[in-house]
């Protein structure tokens, strides 16, 4: 709509004649209404001056025209009205329909008409089943993007920027392992990275983990206790390590299902050979050689799953005799914890509490018979059980589980511990469950899973191998001297004080250093393949690299040129992994995306039309004219 020249008086005839009686007031005296002639005066010089006024409001029109003029400039010629129309297909058509050149549609009669108005189409309109669903802008002078998809169903009243974004492309690694990142209670996380190119400055990163959360929003800050690396600036074997990370949940990345720590560039790449003060240079972004990933777990006052005496099911809830009221050679207490004793070389503490340790100590509660009143007691005790009595040589065999045999893991006795294994660092304080104390060992090989009396899990088992904690009551000869002429015999009564376990709890540490099982990269809206084949590339066999790269190298070799070879080597031979990309076009572009029906496998190949209204531009608007160069379909 044209801009209005502003008026020179905007008085009309009333306010003329209004302001005359106001002066004629003011000069004569004559308060009273002027009527009959004098009224009448009044209002044909108030028309005559509306007139004038009229006349002179029209004097900037002319003026224009005259510039117009002066320019060379003719109005247009009469045109017939244009109106933008859509074409839809009917429901459930998934065959593009052609609209052909001339086509008549007739819109609404005019205010104040009867007859509709016919418009006519100018060329021919292909009318396809495809369906444009989404608008992207991608600006990588500025490391930007913007999804403009919401103007095909809600109209942006200020208009949207084609060529200009206004979210940051994401810079990305993502370290994946299933297993590390899986455990309750992570005492540190340690990342190992071998950087042979560092980020330059003023370049940036943050280190996330995906957790569940209330809000929804999985992906967490955390920040490294320690980091080597000091923001991927510093290059050599260096180590990240954080603390304190509780167990991630199974998440899928670009169809990969791990655990995942990410590291985010959140300075933006500029394009340009040098960096400048809020945007690092594409030519100066850190390339990794090695990833290697340590976890340092530990965890206490964890509690036995599952045990057996023998053949029969323990309480775990209440005290109970490891080896029965009346223990005997080869009986076996079977203990399981379906995490803890899985864990190869994890180093493992069980905290025994006896009801009735051999020796008395200040917690223990009084009345407890202590081992030298057993004789002066006939029969069993109501209220408490006798104080825990082994033979000299008790000894109690530990072991585990390998998928082939029963493990030992070292044999406790009441004054000192064996092992055969120096590897499983059997240390028992129990006095072979003679007092209260731990029993220490480290699983050195790794345990396989068995079935105990129906019940599948990972098992420890302990057992009675030697000497015995009493034993049944007997009859016993007694040889007087002089032997009498027939055999006498006296009562024995029986001597059992086994142990009595009110609690076992379980604690364990463990280090675990391995591979990642999945590394990824995510720039410009893209995910790369997992990037852990590559680094097992270094230990391909030879006959899987291509003729020229060992020609090149061994031609490397030969003239002696160590930068060549260590180009070919960390090229070709052990490619490097480049964590952050910057955009691979260099000008700004506008994505439009289609849908197809279900049934449609292919674009159309026909022309297709698209309507955009573009947004007025004002004088005084700060915009940047760009110029289309180039369309792509892909």
């Amino acid at each position: 709509m044209a801009i209005k020249a502003p008026k020179i008086d905007s008085r009309t005839a009333e306010t003329i004649a209004a302001q005359v009686q106001q002066l004629l007031e003011h000069y004569t005296g004559e308060t009273k209404d002027i009527q009959g002639t004098s009224a009448a005066i009044v209002n044909i010089f108030a028309r005559f001056a509306e007139i004038i006024i009229e006349r002179l409001n029209q004097v900037p029109n002319k003026n224009f025209l005259a510039f117009l003029d002066l320019l060379g400039a003719s109005r247009l010629p009469p045109q017939p009205a244009r109106v933008p129309l859509t074409f839809s297909l009917a429901a459930g058509t998934t065959v593009d329909a052609v609209v052909p050149k001339g086509t008549q549609v007739a819109a609404p009669p005019g205010e104040g008409e009867q007859d509709p108005v016919i418009f006519e189409t100018e060329r021919e309109l292909v009318v396809t089943a495809a369906k444009l669903d989404s608008i992207f802008v991608r600006d990588p002078q500025q490391d930007l993007y913007s999804n403009h998809s919401s103007i095909l169903t809600t109209p942006a009243s200020p208009g949207v920027d084609v060529f200009r974004g206004n979210q940051p492309i994401e810079h990305s690694l993502y370290i994946g392992h299933s297993k590390l990142l899986g455990f309750a209670e992570i005492e540190t996380f340690k990342v190992t990275i071998n950087l042979s190119e560092v980020l330059g400055t003023p370049g940036e990163v943050t280190w996330q983990i995906c957790q569940e959360t209330e809000d929804g929003a999985n992906w967490q800050d955390i920040t490294p206790s320690n980091d080597g690396t000091q923001g991927l600036t510093s290059s050599g074997d260096r180590e990240i390590e954080f603390s304190n990370i509780t167990a991630l949940p199974l998440t899928t990345v670009n169809a990969v299902t791990s655990r995942w720590l990410r590291c985010r560039l959140v300075t933006p790449i500029t394009l340009a050979d040098e960096s400048s003060t809020d945007m690092v240079s594409a030519n100066e972004l850190p390339e990794i050689d090695e990833i290697k990933i340590e976890a340092s777990i530990s965890s206490s006052n964890l509690l036995i799953e599952t045990a057996f005496l023998n053949q029969l099911p323990v309480d775990l809830t209440k005290e109970f005799f490891p080896f029965g009221e009346k223990p005997k050679l080869g009986d076996t207490l079977y203990l399981a914890n379906s995490q803890i004793f899985s864990q190869e070389n994890a180093q493992i503490t069980l905290q025994v509490n006896l009801r009735n340790p051999a020796t008395e100590t200040s917690d223990e509660p009084d009345g407890v018979p202590t081992a030298h009143t057993i004789t002066e007691i006939s029969g069993e005790p109501d209220d408490f059980p006798l104080r825990t009595r082994a033979s000299s040589n008790l000894r109690l065999k530990w072991e585990f589980w390998n998928g082939k045999v029963w493990q030992e893991l070292g044999t406790a006795a009441v004054y000192y511990n064996t092992s055969n294994n120096p590897e499983a660092e059997f240390q028992d304080t129990t006095q072979a469950f003679t007092e209260n104390g731990q029993v220490e060992f480290n699983l050195f090989e790794k345990p396989v899973t068995t079935t105990i009396n129906g019940v599948e899990s990972f098992w420890i088992r302990v057992r009675i191998s030697a000497g015995n904690y009493g034993r049944e009551a007997r009859y016993e000869r007694i040889v007087p001297t002089p032997e009498p002429p027939a055999p006498e015999y006296r009562f024995i009564e029986a001597t059992f004080a086994p142990p009595l376990i009110s609690s076992i709890g379980v604690s364990y540490t463990l280090t675990i250093s391995e591979e990642p099982e999945a590394l990824l990269t995510y720039n410009d809206s893209v995910y790369s393949n997992n990037l852990v084949k590559r680094i097992d590339s270094k230990n391909k066999l030879i006959g899987s690299i291509p003729f020229w790269q060992i020609y090149l190298f061994i031609w490397a070799v030969e003239s002696r040129s160590y930068s060549l070879m260590r180009y070919v080597y960390s090229k070709v031979v052990c490619p490097q992994i480049i964590p952050f990309k910057g955009t691979e076009t260099e000008q700004p572009a506008c994505y439009l995306g289609f849908s197809l029906p279900l049934a449609r496998t292919e674009f159309t190949n026909r022309k297709i039309s698209i309507f955009y209204c573009v947004t007025e531009v004002k004088y005084g608007d700060n915009n940047v004219t760009l110029v289309p160069n180039a369309t792509a379909v892909k």
